[in-house]
């Protein structure tokens, strides 16, 4: 049978080009690597060097054999760091939903420390749209969100939050659809203007509550979308008109597009968008440094 110890001896003197330096490398005396080589060919049943001229050469099959045997103690020497790992109590792999108004690109640059602290717990990374993130997290499917908040939120017991960055939302509409209505200029928006346009709305939220008492639609007919990338190309369309955050809101946009506020007296829409956790779950060493860091 093979030992983990003949293939480490084998690679060793592979590497090293010698059976001097393989084992002052190992620790072992001359004699001993010899020996263990010899019993791994012998299990085997082919040489793996070429012992002819004074120096070590491996032969094809020593080099085809030392591909496969390199490949296999890496993997075992990652599995042994997995156990320690797991021992520890660090997961295996941590899962976060982040919702596409989130802007994910300023979220996942604070992400690499982690790499660097637990290497080997795999990082899921998934963008959700219409608060499902939050439903992703009640299910325990995730162990962590970062979504935009709702005041409804904070009677939600099962959630427990923290900021992570401040953010304005508000409607906007191209200036080619405003101008269809004679409307030339931003201050000219008024809710009378847009009633008599197609209003832009996100499908049903996964999560209470309705999309309607966040957005209250008044629009002559409604255009309904189920995330942000389908919102800003029916917005580019001039399907009507529609919300939008700055993270998304570009000197192209307001070349192109008039923008103005969501009224605050009637939405319940904070300004933050908050990561967040199941109140009721705790959280891996790996999941709370990421709590740490966003």
């Amino acid at each position: 049978m093979i030992k983990i110890d003949q293939l480490e001896t084998f690679t060793t003197v592979f590497e090293t080009g010698s059976i001097n330096a393989a084992a002052q490398q190992l620790r072992k005396t001359q004699p001993a690597v010899s020996m263990t080589l010899k019993r791994l060919e012998e299990s085997i049943g082919f040489q793996l060097f070429d012992r002819t001229n004074y120096r070590l050469k491996a032969t094809d099959r020593g080099h085809i054999y030392y591909q496969k045997t390199k490949s296999i103690l890496d993997q075992m020497h990652q599995l042994q760091d997995l156990s320690t790992s797991l021992t520890a109590g660090i997961e295996h792999k941590v899962s976060i939903a982040i919702e596409d108004t989130a802007n994910i690109a300023s979220i996942i640059n604070k992400l690499q420390p982690v790499q660097s602290l637990f290497p080997n717990t795999e990082l899921v990374i998934e963008t959700e749209s219409r608060l499902n993130s939050l439903t992703r997290l009640a299910k325990e499917e995730v162990q962590l969100a970062i979504t935009p908040w709702i005041f409804t939120f904070a009677s939600e017991g099962e959630f427990e939050s923290k900021t992570v960055k401040t953010m304005s939302m508000f409607y906007c509409i191209h200036k080619d659809l405003a101008a269809t209505l004679g409307i030339t200029k931003e201050s000219d928006v008024t809710e009378q203007v847009l009633m008599q346009l197609p209003q832009i709305v996100p499908t049903e939220f996964s999560v209470k509550p309705n999309h309607t008492k966040i957005m209250k639609p008044i629009g002559r007919s409604i255009v309904k979308v189920n995330n942000l990338t389908a919102m800003l190309a029916a917005l580019n369309a001039k399907l009507g008109w529609g919300p939008i955050t700055d993270s998304y809101w570009s000197s192209d946009m307001e070349s192109r597009f008039f923008r103005f506020p969501i009224d605050k007296n009637s939405s319940p829409i904070s300004n933050e968008i908050r990561i967040v956790k199941n109140r009721y779950k705790s959280l891996g060493p790996a999941a709370k440094k990421i709590w740490a860091l966003i």
